[in-house]
């Protein structure tokens, strides 16, 4: 049996999951609600699949209505493609990627409620505040706008006694980084260029540009993302490149060290067990190269050190990812050569060293892909940022002891 709404009943929709998780419309007998993403919408979505206007709610025969403004995608009633219909208690509508639920309103409240409440567990399991106001559209609507080469050149102005804003000038709402899509497109056109030029002449003289443009365009478009969400602006991009380098570099030297000192203390175990060691002896080398700024009071918010992690992780991903594609470059050409060799005699040594080349840069291109996409993923940077961003919370505004790492 269905419920009918009474005179002075009122109902709302949850959204339970997608972009406006945690919103509600409330309306009741003889009111439109329209939700779209317009400012003058009633109630106002941050779903990007959602237009201005989009849908239009109300009450009639007791029972909640909807329609779908024309000219707009359609929306899913239980599964359902449908630009009209009736909503019974419990049913689904699938707006743009959001998912609602009718309820009445206690029942709206409770479980409001409850989505706050699981919210919150979660940043203070975290240890950090609740987070309000968030949008993924709008923090990165910036992205999609045009942004000519001055304003560019003015957006990488940070850092300095002169461009470091004061703590009443900081920005605190949530940050909207754009610079480094374009640094990311910029990166994967110059890597595509010496991909298809070393695949198409197999000169061994564009090798090294490719695994070089390779191996660091995603690492620093991802680094660039970590730039723009610090919104103290008190890091300048001299001291950024000088970690980089120097951090990379510390953190791998850190890493080889640590690794002969396993090998001589647990060489007796199976090979298996050795390299369940490398994610431990890594992360402990970026932690240690990474104290090397953290007892600088200068830099003492907690997202400085969340940019400072991802530049040793950058530093390291970047170097990392070069090595790798150099020596599967030439293991697999090693391999090819002598296998072609072999099949095919000395009298071929050309046809030989020019497929074994071939092959080579076949598995590089796919290496660099590979870790390219790993990065994105998490990887080195996400991980060590995350580091630097506890190692700042323990330190907090006091000066850094070591001691503050084990308790």
């Amino acid at each position: 049996m269905e419920t009918l709404l009474g005179d002075d009943a009122q109902w709302s929709l949850i959204c339970i999951a997608g972009p406006d998780v945690g919103k509600q419309i409330e309306f009741a007998r003889g009111e439109d609600v329209i939700l779209g993403s317009a400012p003058i919408d009633g109630v106002i979505s941050e779903d990007p699949g959602v237009d201005a206007g989009h849908v239009v709610f109300r009450i009639r025969d007791g029972r909640p209505v909807f329609r779908v403004a024309p000219g707009h995608p359609e929306v899913e009633l239980d599964g359902q493609q449908v630009a009209r219909g009736r909503l019974r208690m419990g049913q689904m509508l699938r707006i743009g990627d959001s998912l609602w639920r009718l309820a009445d309103e206690d029942s709206a409240q409770r479980a409001a409620k409850w989505l706050r409440a699981v919210g919150d567990r979660v940043a203070s399991a975290a240890g950090v505040g609740s987070i309000e106001g968030f949008s993924f559209t709008r923090m990165f609507s910036e992205v999609v706008r045009r942004h000519p080469d001055e304003e560019v050149e003015d957006h990488l102005q940070f850092g300095s006694y002169n461009t470091t804003p004061s703590v009443s000038d900081i920005d605190t709402s949530w940050p909207q980084p754009w610079f480094f899509a374009r640094t990311a497109a910029l990166a994967v056109v110059v890597y595509v260029l010496f991909a298809l030029a070393v695949g198409r002449w197999a000169n061994p003289h564009l090798v090294p540009g490719m695994i070089g443009v390779g191996s660091f365009a995603v690492p620093l478009a991802v680094l660039m993302f970590f730039i723009g969400v610090n919104v103290a602006r008190n890091i300048s991009l001299y001291q950024i490149v000088k970690l980089f380098l120097i951090g990379g570099v510390v953190s791998l030297f850190v890493t080889l060290f640590l690794n002969d000192m396993t090998s001589w203390a647990f060489g007796f175990l199976p090979d298996q067990y050795m390299a369940m060691t490398a994610g431990p002896i890594e992360e402990v080398a970026k932690l240690l190269t990474l104290c090397y700024v953290v007892f600088r009071v200068r830099y003492r918010w907690i997202h400085n050190g969340l940019l400072f992690g991802a530049v040793v992780g950058c530093g390291f991903a970047a170097f990392e990812s070069a090595g790798y594609a150099y020596r599967i470059g030439q293991d697999a050409y090693v391999t090819a050569f002598l296998q072609l060799l072999m099949q095919n005699g000395a009298d071929q040594v050309m046809e030989a060293e020019h497929a074994a080349r071939t092959f080579a840069n076949e598995q590089m291109r796919e290496n660099i892909t590979l870790r390219g996409a790993l990065t994105l993923a998490g990887g080195h940077i996400v991980w060590t940022a995350l580091v630097g961003a506890a190692l700042w919370k323990v330190r907090g505004q006091r000066r850094f002891r070591l001691s503050m790492m084990v308790r």
